[in-house]
């Protein structure tokens, strides 16, 4: 339930970053992505921001990072009640989200802060469902919608 929310948020998060924030995903914003005469940097940009890039972020973020953070937390506090809240599962989520934005930096000096709203969102689906594809889906649908938003915004 909460990954189709944030699903049909993303659109609409998007728009105010954009509209906003001057947030942006657009071929030829990186040095090197930049289109040649035959269009082909343009494809391995979309390649990159639609597919590879949200399936090795999250694998890197969710299934190696949060997940790891969240067992090292567990082991640390293997001694209290089943019944405590969890905060290591959040704790873990906001560290992530933390390093997720920092390494979006390079790119987009510091309105890659902004990129601690998604990832958050994200982390939370993570830590409810362990569905790494989800998540993966989720953040390629967020990807697309700012992709869709600066190109409407061009036109």
């Amino acid at each position: 339930m909460l990954a189709l929310a944030l699903a049909a948020a993303a659109p609409a998060g998007a728009f105010a970053a954009h509209r906003w924030l001057g947030l942006s995903l657009k071929p030829g914003q990186w040095v090197g992505w930049g289109g040649d005469a035959a269009g082909g940097s343009v494809v391995w940009f979309w390649v990159w921001v639609l597919g590879l890039a949200p399936v090795i972020e999250e694998f890197c973020m969710r299934f190696l990072l949060q997940t790891g953070l969240r067992h090292q937390l567990d082991r640390l506090h293997a001694g209290e009640a089943a019944n405590t809240p969890d905060w290591r599962g959040h704790l873990a989520n906001a560290v992530v989200a933390l390093v997720f934005a920092m390494l979006h930096l390079p790119a987009n000096g510091m309105l890659a802060l902004w990129w601690l709203v998604p990832a958050l969102a994200i982390g939370e689906v993570w830590r409810r469902s362990s569905s790494w594809g989800l998540c993966a889906l989720l953040h390629a649908w967020f990807n697309a919608s700012l992709a869709a938003v600066t190109l409407l915004g061009s036109l």
